[in-house]
């Protein structure tokens, strides 16, 4: 995970010209911060602005350490959220096929999505028909064909036709609907 910027913040509470809180209406920080303070009064204030930790003054070397430490425990999680949601999101990312097998005969035949003018059901039995009007059947039913197909590109205009958008020319209305 590559960050422009600290990895990490040390803040002390009250400063000279006033309190540290109000640099967070100035500035947006976007790395863990870590007070320390002589002010009890101010820890649950910190926590809401991405603090780690609140230090009380006399800092000792063993809790900036522990600091520090829970800091690279909360970052290796924080890189695991990251490829935990990288993961999420191409698992959501529709793959839609490129093309489908269908056998005539004794061939077995590749056809490219583009190609394919539309998919309808005759019962049980579904259909592929190319552009040249070749038909052939497939396995799928025309739900499933729907996850498998790019949205972009087929419209299902009933329970049993889904058809190339690119081929339809004209539409009839029939009703208000």
């Amino acid at each position: 995970m590559e960050r422009n910027g600290p990895d990490v913040v040390f803040m002390d509470i009250q400063l000279s010209d006033g309190i540290s809180f109000e640099i967070f209406g100035f500035v947006e920080v976007n790395c863990p911060v870590i007070f320390a303070t002589a002010h009890d009064d101010y820890a649950l204030d910190a926590f809401k602005v991405n603090s780690i930790d609140y230090i009380m003054k006399p800092i000792t070397y063993m809790e900036v350490s522990n600091a520090l430490k829970k800091l690279s425990i909360l970052s290796s999680q924080l890189v695991k959220l990251d490829v935990i949601s990288g993961l999420t999101q191409s698992i959501q990312t529709k793959k839609t096929k490129d093309r489908f097998v269908v056998k005539k005969g004794n061939q077995i035949q590749s056809i490219k999505t583009s190609d394919i003018q539309l998919f309808y059901a005759e019962g049980r039995t579904v259909f592929l028909v190319t552009n040249d009007n070749q038909r052939y059947i497939i396995d799928f039913n025309l739900t499933y064909l729907e996850n498998l197909i790019p949205s972009s590109a087929f419209y299902r205009v009933n329970l049993s036709y889904i058809v190339n958008i690119n081929g339809i020319q004209k539409i009839n209305q029939y009703s208000n609907s």
